[in-house]
C-alpha cells in the first residue's frame, strides 16, 4: 500500500468509528433544494428578461410603433404651425374690422365693387 491509501484508509477508519449521521442527507438535500431554487430563479430571470425583449419589439409600444409615432408628431407639429398662423392671421384681420373702417372699406371696394359717393369707378380690362 502507498502512503496515500494508507492515509485515506486511517481516515475512513476514523469516520467508520462513528455511525453515519443523519444530518448529512438533509443537508445534500438541502443543497439539492438550494440548487433547484437557483436553477429555478435563473429561469424565473430569463422569462423575465424574454418577456421584457418582447415587449420591446412586438409589443404595444414597440420600437417600430415608436418610430412612426414620432414621425407623426412631426407631421402634426408642422401642421399645428400653419393653422397657428392662420390664426394669427385671421385673428389680426378681425382687430382690424373691430377697431376701423379701413378694412371695411378695402372689402367692401374690391369684393363687393362698391364705391363713395361722388366717386367715378373706372375698371381697365386686359386686351
Amino acid at each position: 500500500m502507498t502512503l496515500l491509501s494508507q492515509a485515506s484508509l486511517d481516515d475512513a477508519s476514523a469516520a467508520g468509528t462513528q455511525e453515519p449521521s443523519s444530518q448529512s442527507r438533509p443537508r445534500r438535500s438541502g443543497t439539492r433544494l438550494r440548487i433547484r431554487w437557483r436553477h429555478i430563479a435563473a429561469l424565473m430571470l430569463l422569462a423575465l428578461i424574454g418577456w421584457f425583449q418582447y415587449q420591446i419589439w412586438f409589443g404595444r409600444g414597440n420600437l417600430l410603433n415608436v418610430q412612426t409615432m414620432r414621425e407623426e408628431i412631426q407631421v402634426q407639429k408642422a401642421s399645428n404651425e400653419l393653422m397657428r398662423q392662420d390664426n394669427e392671421r385671421l385673428a389680426s384681420d378681425i382687430a382690424d374690422l373691430r377697431e376701423g373702417q379701413d378694412k371695411m372699406e378695402e372689402i367692401a371696394r374690391q369684393e363687393l365693387g362698391m364705391i363713395k359717393p361722388n366717386e367715378i369707378f373706372v375698371q381697365y380690362t386686359k386686351p
